[in-house]
């Protein structure tokens, strides 16, 4: 049941996760991408609760569960796609995408020559780094965060940008997010059973 609801429900809507970033003015904007916060995120946590609730008869969840349900599978959660922690990395990687195809033209696929864009687009995309747009400023709020994940370095953001594999950085963004937010979770929002000696052993290694 987990399952159809994550690939037939939530998974449908995670093009709205980067269209809420967009549209947050970039003073708006968390600190940590994986802790983003709107009135999606809202809808999208009642939604999650409603439907475990009455999967397995439970009462409300509280806040420690309702966020670990997002935590990926391999961390330890449930691993439901939810904006809280993907927003960000949806709206970055598209507009990664983005400048990548403006550099070296739209990817067809395997041995196929790339698709050069016209000017009319790419000029758009030219002065990204010092862009006084909302799109450009959100995008510059968070890439040094992105660029330090994915490449070690939060000074490589060319590196991030134009170098790295998409779905190599989707992954490790995955990954980091789901590792931050369980840290996050046991440290500001686990019930009182969780013994600082259990909330160690829970995080694991640093």
């Amino acid at each position: 049941m987990v399952r159809v609801y994550s690939m037939c429900t939530v998974h449908k809507l995670t093009h709205l996760f980067g269209s809420d970033v967009i549209n947050t003015a970039t003073d708006n904007l968390p600190t940590n991408y994986f802790l983003w916060n709107s009135s999606l995120t809202s809808d999208f946590s009642d939604m999650t609760n409603s439907f475990i609730q009455t999967a397995i008869s439970s009462e409300p969840l509280p806040e420690h569960a309702e966020i670990i349900t997002s935590v990926s599978i391999k961390s330890g959660g449930l691993g439901l796609q939810h904006p809280r922690t993907s927003a960000v990395t949806h709206f970055m990687l598209t507009m990664k995408r983005c400048l990548q195809y403006c550099q070296d033209g739209v990817w067809l696929g395997f041995n196929k020559p790339r698709v050069p864009l016209p000017p009319s687009i790419t000029s758009l995309f030219d002065q990204w780094d010092t862009s006084t747009t909302r799109v450009m400023k959100n995008f510059q709020h968070y890439v040094s965060d992105f660029a330090e994940v994915c490449t070690g370095s939060p000074d490589a953001t060319n590196e991030f940008i134009f170098d790295t594999s998409i779905n190599k950085c989707r992954e490790t963004m995955k990954e980091h997010a789901s590792k931050m937010t369980r840290s996050y979770t046991l440290e500001k929002s686990a019930p009182d059973y969780v013994t600082p000696r259990l909330r160690q052993m829970l995080l694991g290694p640093s």
